[in-house]
Formats: structure tokens, C-alpha cells, sequence
């Protein structure tokens, strides 16, 4: 081994004792949560069930079915290893797949990337990801919420039923963001309701989206709950590596209350200005990554969506803390509010692609009238839930 592979697989070992002390750390203090964790996460690695498999790649893009499958295949076969232990194979794989797009990107636009990444998960209550450094490891981490991937399945395809889909003159599909039509919809079909309300009491009342019911979604709805999830999901890894890129985590020491085990670890607690910068660079990435093969309106509701979404679970937290007089109601992080947020993603979006700007912004409007409308639906269920003794996940608390 030269020189050069030596010190990569040295830094490589060195990310790996990290990640995996401080995933070990933050399962064991959840208890009872951790302990069911690592089970599932232990049985998922030991066999790969075929038929469950298959209902999995039903939720990905057409195009990238196959390579899921044998990625996928590959790591339940031993041919590939997740990072650590503690990472589920499914997870690990979609990671590592959106990082290569996003690299492609970078390398395209000849962006400066002054650290590798390395990425993990982490049950943090964030409904998000984090980023993070360690003074003596190489490379900054990114690490997403454990269920991040289960939650923007689930609600992508909740949200894909409440729009009304019509078949084109040529054979093809479209489907109204009209409001009247996403309303009429929404009432007279009744599955965007039920499979919303399933994901967010799952969700905030087990712990983890897993607990609602799964389920195979026709192939139009599937389409399009593909292309919101994964643009979803691109901003989201596409925002910490702004924060990367943007050298945010320079400045970052000792703070994060996940790193107090740690005196080498800071987590970055971003200023509004820094989110704002690694908004418009989640952006900018998703957009290149994803315009060759998905329209941008769908894209930018897909970004939409992430706020909206993350938005109603974090007030569905913060209505059964109060409900259960909590001494510490829930709040979430320090991040700017979504809707202000959103005003500089507008703007950014209209500096990206100037000409098309106003009807990718304009689309959105329809689906977030369909989410107020499944919130209230699911906020009714949740006062039942409670009213019939249904207290707040430990995990939330």
C-alpha cells in the first residue's frame, strides 16, 4: 500500500471510530428507543427478503431501479459494507448515491471543496440532517435523522394523493395544483387523509414514521410522490453541503448538544445568514442534479415540501407537549422560520433560472393548500388520539 492509500484508509478509520462511538452513545442514552433500533437495523442486515425489496424500488425513479437493486443486493450479500454498524443498508445506499450526483455537480461547476464528507445517520430528533466536524478526524460528517428516508417516502406519496391526476391527449399524465381541484379531490377520494394521518401519528405518537402502514401506490401518484421525494431529499444533503462548501464549519467550536461527549466534536448551530447561503447552494445543486431528467416545477415543490412537512411535525410535537404540560414543550432548532426561508429560496430561484422563474414558483401554490388541508385532517385524528390517552413518543421529549 503507498503512502497516499495508507493515509486514506487511516482518515477512513478514523471517521469510522467516530461515527460509530457517537451513534453508540446517543442509542444507548433513548433506552428502550436504541435498543429497538439496533434490532431492526441488525435484522435488516442479516437477510435481504426479495418480495420486500421489490416494494422498496417501487418508491425510487424508473431509471435508477436497477442499480438500486444491485447496490442493495451487494450490500446484504456482503459485497458492500454500510460505514458502520449502526447504518441501515437501504439508507446508506440512497446516501451514497445522491452524493455522487452532487459531487458530478460540484466537479462540473468547479466549485471548491476543501473536505471530504463522510456521511452517517443518527436518531436526532431533527426530522433533518447535521453537520459536524472532529478536530483529530479528517473531513467533515454529515448525518441524517435515522428516519429521515421513511419520512419523505411516506409523506411524499400522502401528498402525490391528494393531486388530481388526468391522462393528456398524448397518452401521457398531468395532474391540477388548481385549489378547487386539489380540494375536491382530497375530499371525495379520502387516501391523501388517511395515509397522511398514518405517517404524522406514526410519527410523533411510536416514535418513527416505520409504524404506519405501508403500502404499494399506484404508478401515477407514484410518479410524481418519486420526483418531490427526491428532490426532497437532494436539497437537504445539497444545504449541508453548502454549509461545507461555505466553510460554516470553520468557525463551529464545542457547540451542539449532541457533541458534549466529545470535547474534539463541533456540531455547527448555524447563524441565519449561514442557513440562507446553504439554502441557495442546496438549491443551486438540486436544480443541476435533477434538471436533466425531472421538471423543475416538480423539483422546486419537491424543496417546498421538506419545509412544509418538516413544519406540521414539529407542530404536532409542540401540540401534544402542550397537551401533556410538559415542562420543556418541544420547540425545534434554531433554523430561520420556513416562510422566510422560502422568501430567499424564491429569490434564489428566480436568479438560477430567471426566464422560468415565475411558473416554477407559481406551481407549488396548489400543493400547499392540499397540506394545509391534510394537517387539518390529521390535527383532528390527533385530538382524538389524545383524547383517548395517546401521549407523546419518549423520543420526542
Amino acid at each position: 500500500m503507498d503512502s497516499e492509500a495508507a493515509e486514506a484508509a487511516a482518515e477512513k478509520a478514523a471517521a469510522y471510530r467516530f461515527l460509530t462511538q457517537l451513534q453508540e452513545k446517543t442509542l444507548s442514552e433513548l433506552g428502550e428507543y436504541g435498543d429497538a433500533e439496533r434490532e431492526s437495523i441488525a435484522l435488516l442486515r442479516q437477510k435481504l427478503d426479495p418480495a420486500f425489496l421489490e416494494r422498496v424500488l417501487e418508491s425510487f425513479h424508473p431509471d435508477h431501479r436497477d442499480h438500486m437493486r444491485d447496490e442493495l443486493t451487494k450490500s446484504f450479500s456482503g459485497g458492500t459494507e454500510p460505514f458502520t454498524p449502526y447504518e441501515n443498508p437501504f439508507w446508506q445506499t440512497i446516501l451514497g448515491d445522491i452524493s455522487t450526483d452532487l459531487e458530478a455537480v460540484i466537479a462540473k461547476l468547479s466549485l471548491p471543496r476543501p473536505h471530504r464528507i463522510w456521511f452517517g445517520s443518527l436518531p436526532s430528533r431533527r426530522v433533518n440532517a447535521l453537520a459536524l466536524k472532529h478536530r483529530l478526524v479528517p473531513g467533515r460528517f454529515v448525518l441524517f435523522e435515522s428516519h429521515f428516508f421513511v419520512f419523505a417516502l411516506l409523506f411524499t406519496k400522502a401528498v402525490a394523493y391528494a393531486l388530481p391526476f388526468k391522462e393528456t391527449a398524448e397518452g401521457g399524465l398531468t395532474f391540477s395544483t388548481a385549489e378547487e381541484d386539489v380540494e375536491r379531490h382530497i375530499r371525495g377520494d379520502g387516501r391523501a387523509i388517511q395515509r397522511f394521518s398514518e405517517a404524522l401519528l406514526a410519527y410523533v405518537l411510536d416514535g418513527t414514521p416505520v409504524k404506519a402502514p405501508s403500502y404499494i401506490q399506484e404508478w401515477q401518484p407514484s410518479k410524481a410522490a418519486t420526483e418531490f421525494r427526491e428532490a426532497l431529499e437532494y436539497f437537504v444533503m445539497g444545504h449541508e453541503y453548502g454549509h461545507v462548501l461555505a466553510g460554516h464549519l470553520e468557525i463551529a467550536h464545542g457547540s451542539g448538544a449532541l457533541m458534549s461527549f466529545s470535547e474534539e466534536a463541533d456540531e455547527l448551530v448555524a447563524s441565519h445568514q449561514q442557513e440562507f447561503e446553504a439554502d441557495w447552494m442546496g438549491l443551486m445543486l438540486t436544480f443541476h442534479a435533477l434538471k436533466d431528467r425531472t421538471d423543475l416545477t416538480l423539483v422546486y415543490t419537491g424543496v417546498e415540501l421538506f419545509f412544509t412537512i418538516v413544519e406540521l411535525v414539529y407542530r404536532a410535537v409542540a401540540k401534544l407537549s402542550a397537551a401533556e404540560e410538559s415542562d420543556r414543550p418541544y420547540t425545534h432548532d434554531a433554523h430561520p422560520p420556513p416562510e422566510v426561508r422560502l422568501e430567499r429560496l424564491a429569490e434564489a430561484v428566480r436568479y438560477l433560472v430567471p426566464n422560468n422563474a415565475e411558473r416554477i414558483l407559481a406551481f407549488p401554490v396548489g400543493v400547499r393548500h392540499a397540506t394545509t388541508l391534510l394537517w387539518e385532517a390529521a390535527e383532528a385524528r390527533l385530538d382524538q388520539a389524545v383524547s383517548e390517552g395517546a401521549q407523546l413518543a419518549p423520543i420526542w421529549r
